[in-house]
């Protein structure tokens, strides 16, 4: 009862989108930072490897016969997917701002504009599961 009452507080107040940027636009940042190619993947492979025991473990678990999901399990894979989400986007921009940096292109300006991009693909993953 106590997380069906945290999530309709949190939907209800407004506050879930400052949630989900949270969980979103931090691991955004961290690819978005690195300084060179190296640092980029680096990173990704530290990172991903995290990413992927973390939803390779949830798949083992989900598909275990006697499997039954409790109350918080909802926001569980909610915070996975916002990490994994962010996280993407911004090795993504962070790729782009290396490529179009060789070229003479502002770095700033292309991480700033790549962070609607970041906010959409966080959006579209919300609405896949409406669909």
């Amino acid at each position: 009862m106590r997380a069906a009452s945290l999530i309709k507080e949190t939907v209800v107040n407004g506050t879930f989108i400052g949630f989900c940027l949270t969980f979103s636009l931090i691991p955004y940042v961290l690819p978005v930072l690195t300084p060179t190619w190296r640092w980029l993947t680096g990173i990704t492979i530290a990172v991903g490897a995290l990413l992927s025991a973390l939803w390779i473990q949830d798949w083992i678990v989900r598909s275990e016969p006697g499997f039954h999901a409790g109350s918080g399990d909802a926001f569980g894979l909610l915070i996975a997917g916002l990490l994994t989400t962010g996280f993407v986007s911004g090795v993504g921009v962070r790729a782009l701002t290396l490529s179009l940096e060789a070229r003479g292109i502002d770095r700033i300006a292309i991480s700033v504009a790549g962070l609607p991009v970041a906010i959409a693909a966080i959006i579209l993953f919300g609405v896949q599961h409406l669909w």
